[in-house]
């Protein structure tokens, strides 16, 4: 990855604040600004896109629990309908398994949807996401992978518990539609890594 200097100025309360932070988590300076840039970079692209508005964890657990099944199904198929393809367009990936892959991971993630862990098993490529509301959320975010995956036409296993969802892929799916777009050959080393050892 090539790199290259530049200096901000910052004030002086936020560079402390950045390197007590820093060291808290055990990296550099630069790789935690570099990092919290690119997520920002990221949702600030996004969420101009994205309508939201900010409510607590308990009001937004209740609120949830009112919906019907059919209703999330079709609250979920809308979200992903208007805001995948947009950001998508926005960085120029295809609508290709790894470009979904990629929302998650960057995007939904980085909002605080959920934790997103993966497992590279021999036969197949699992997924879990964490997170801590209920079991509809969980059916919430069943529907709107569904959604998702179902507009690259390439379907993953989806199955629900209260807190957890797990997305599994077969290691014959086809990644790619032609050649993989550069920005996401660039991405965390974690996906990386799996889709490189896929097309491998």
């Amino acid at each position: 990855m090539r790199t290259r200097s530049k200096t901000y100025r910052f004030e002086t309360k936020l560079t402390e604040r950045i390197s007590k932070t820093a060291q808290k988590l055990r990296i550099g300076e630069n790789a935690y600004v570099s990092q919290r840039l690119s997520r920002s970079i990221t949702s600030d692209t996004l969420l101009q896109n994205i309508d939201g508005i900010g409510i607590s964890k308990d009001l937004f657990q209740g609120l949830i629990s009112l919906i019907s099944n059919s209703e999330i199904d079709l609250l979920a198929a809308k979200v992903a309908r208007n805001n995948l393809p947009i950001a998508l367009e926005s960085f120029e990936l295809d609508m290709t398994p790894s470009s979904v892959l990629w929302f998650m991971q960057e995007v939904l993630q980085t909002l605080g949807w959920f934790r997103m862990e993966t497992v590279s098993n021999e036969d197949c490529f699992e997924f879990k996401l964490f997170h801590k509301l209920n079991m509809n959320w969980s059916l919430f975010l069943r529907s709107i992978l569904t959604a998702m995956f179902s507009m690259t036409r390439e379907m993953p296993e989806i199955a629900v518990m209260d807190r957890i969802v797990k997305i599994k892929f077969s290691r014959q799916i086809s990644w790619h539609s032609g050649e993989s777009p550069q920005f996401l050959k660039n991405q965390e080393p974690r996906l990386k890594g799996i889709i490189q050892s896929d097309e491998n």
